[in-house]
């Protein structure tokens, strides 16, 4: 599904944005890969949500999610519709390359600020910030917002038209739990 690409990035990401950044940039790409390599892992849940025209939907989600770079900031991720490929490129901003299972591919750059520091298990919170273009063809400022603990992920996503001051009019939510190595 089609946040189900997004969490690859936040754990990836980029659009620019206000930026909280640790002391210095190690302390920030070391936060970074931190968290995700704590993600790293299977990962079954459900997400639930408002659309646009106020519809609502809840959908079953799952999804892997692998560190393949020895720095810890680039990632993979795969579900039954997707996969995606995140690659730092420093200061806290992401290329994301995903393709559908039809094979279209797509290009989207994201920042990731990161908003709790992560534990010494990679336990924290991360925003992404980016911009995409809705299937209408509108450009969609998004806010996607992280938590990790442990076995537990939540995510909240707000859109709302770029540029615009209005309210957000799609809210996603999403929980998931690591499922366990067999």
């Amino acid at each position: 599904m089609f946040l189900t690409k997004r969490l690859s990035v936040a754990v990836g990401v980029l659009t620019s944005t206000m930026f909280a950044i640790p002391a210095s940039a190690d302390e920030f790409t070391d936060s970074l890969a931190s968290l995700k390599r704590a993600m790293a892992g299977h990962w079954a849940g459900q997400l639930t949500g408002t659309d646009n025209a106020g519809r609502t939907f809840e959908d079953e989600d799952a999804f892997t999610y692998v560190v393949t770079s020895d720095d810890g900031l680039d990632s993979a991720t795969w579900s039954a519709g997707s996969l995606e490929i995140a690659k730092y490129e420093g200061d806290g901003r992401y290329s994301l390359l995903s393709w559908n299972r039809t094979g279209r591919q797509s290009e989207t750059p994201l920042r990731v600020r990161i908003a709790d520091d992560p534990d010494a298990a990679g336990n924290g919170a991360w925003v992404l910030e980016l911009e995409q273009r809705a299937s209408n063809g509108t450009v969609m400022e998004t806010h996607e917002r992280f938590t990790l603990d442990e076995d537990t992920l939540r995510m909240t996503i707000d859109m709302r038209p770029a540029g615009s001051d209005e309210p957000f009019e799609t809210v996603v939510t999403g929980r998931w739990a690591r499922e366990s190595r067999r």
